[in-house]
């Protein structure tokens, strides 16, 4: 295993083909102090790998095509954990995200969001369970106080509406 400098922007260390290029286990250094440890594809990230922020954010599962894909768990700086589906560099599919105050959304994503069917839990022990469309409460939904009273309803625009005692 050789190191390659590429540019001035990266420098990787790893196995290559006979092209030289990097292909199965290596690491890759970016002069912006971001790191990324893991498999390659014909130069590209693809199998399982981790990316490590310079600020010490962390994706560590699933890369497909130089693109977050797959089963992953995303740290933030903030306490904030992802785990969940990747697809195309987006969380999409099925993922928990937890806060540090103990919030937590657990359900559908598409495109970042949270989109489908799903709960989220609040600090104080309230919890939604129900639709969710482009980040919003939207559609079919019941709320459950931290006392277990329950009320069904619409929501529209992330504003219950046709609220029902249960």
């Amino acid at each position: 295993m050789n190191t390659i400098q590429f540019t001035n922007d990266f420098e990787y260390e790893g196995e290559r083909n006979n092209e030289g290029v990097a292909h199965g286990q290596g690491t890759c250094k970016f002069k912006n102090g971001d790191k990324y440890e893991g498999e390659w594809k014909v130069g590209r990230r693809h199998g399982q790998g981790k990316y490590t922020w310079k600020d010490g954010q962390t994706y560590d599962g699933e890369w497909k095509d130089d693109n977050r894909h797959g089963h992953a768990l995303l740290l933030r700086l903030n306490g904030e954990e992802f785990l969940g589906e990747w697809k195309d560099d987006q969380v999409n599919g099925l993922g928990t995200l937890s806060f540090l105050d103990g919030e937590s959304y657990v359900g559908e994503w598409k495109e970042n969001k949270m989109h489908g069917h799903g709960t989220y839990t609040f600090a104080n022990k309230e919890i939604y369970i129900g639709q969710y469309k482009d980040g919003q409460l939207n559609g079919q939904g019941t709320y459950i106080s931290p006392e277990g009273v329950k009320h069904e309803g619409i929501f529209e625009g992330g504003v219950f509406r046709n609220i029902k005692p249960l």
